[in-house]
């Protein structure tokens, strides 16, 4: 954080269930001055055996902490101890297959509805005047069948922009499947195929974060010359949008982060 955000940010990170050292954490900024406190749910477990995840296998991959954020005001007294902000932070099980569980999905769809349930559980604990956002990467379609219990019970800050946003600049992940030669000379081999684009990422927003929300986007990766990232692909048409795999891997990222502007002082 000093070499690189000149130690301008807290990091709030608890390490989760992940083998591989993949974890959820937030950075806050310290110049906000607010108190925070972090809750873990890694510890929630299957109750029963699901599928081919017995009894006992952790719910979340990785885990899904809640940050609640207070503001201070100098005089450490507050009107209510309800926070001003809950910020809940995914990153759900990849689609890197599980034997017996096609690309992971079931896992993924019970990650899913889990979160929906504490997302809205949070909601009710405080009356629906606190806001609270949900943000993170889904891995998966936002559009999926098994995202529906967070899509059809809260608002995603892209969506809220309706058509001042294209579907290509609500684009924030690039999948590139190979498929196999059609050319029976070269059987057995294979070639990448058209590029899959879609919005992964999100923020969900509860009633009271959506009244305060100004603006939300896409951030896209720049050239050289500060501008923004144009990709052409193999056939020459123009995307803001990686249309192979060669493009998306000079980013610095394979996902394209969405970034949202709230104005905290409307109620």
């Amino acid at each position: 954080m000093r070499e690189y955000l000149a130690d301008k940010y807290d990091v709030i990170l608890e390490k989760g269930n992940d083998e591989r050292g993949i974890n959820v954490g937030f950075l806050v900024k310290k110049s906000l001055n607010v108190k925070f406190e972090l809750k873990s749910h890694k510890h929630l477990k299957y109750g029963k055996d699901h599928g081919v995840y017995p009894a006992g296998t952790p719910i979340f991959a990785r885990d899904l902490p809640v940050l609640y954020l207070r503001q201070q005001d100098g005089s450490n007294s507050r009107a209510s101890e309800d926070p001003d902000l809950v910020v809940l932070g995914m990153h759900l099980k990849s689609k890197r297959p599980t034997e017996g569980d096609f690309e992971s999905t079931s896992r993924r769809e019970v990650e899913i509805q889990t979160a929906a349930k504490i997302l809205q559980q949070t909601e009710e604990h405080y009356g629906g005047k606190v806001p609270v956002l949900l943000a993170g990467d889904l891995n998966t379609y936002i559009e999926s069948k098994e995202a529906s219990a967070l899509r059809n019970s809260f608002d995603d800050s892209l969506s809220l922009m309706g058509d001042r946003l294209s579907f290509g600049q609500k684009v924030t992940h690039t999948f590139h499947p190979l498929v196999p030669a059609y050319n029976p000379s070269m059987a057995g081999r294979k070639f990448e195929g058209e590029v899959q684009p879609h919005q992964v990422d999100v923020q969900y927003l509860n009633s009271a974060m959506t009244r305060r929300l100004l603006k939300s986007y896409v951030y896209h990766y720049k050239d050289h010359n500060g501008e923004i990232k144009v990709y052409y692909g193999r056939r020459g048409d123009p995307a803001i949008y990686p249309k192979t795999f060669q493009e998306r891997k000079k980013n610095p990222s394979d996902h394209m982060p969405v970034v949202a502007e709230y104005d905290m002082t409307r109620k």
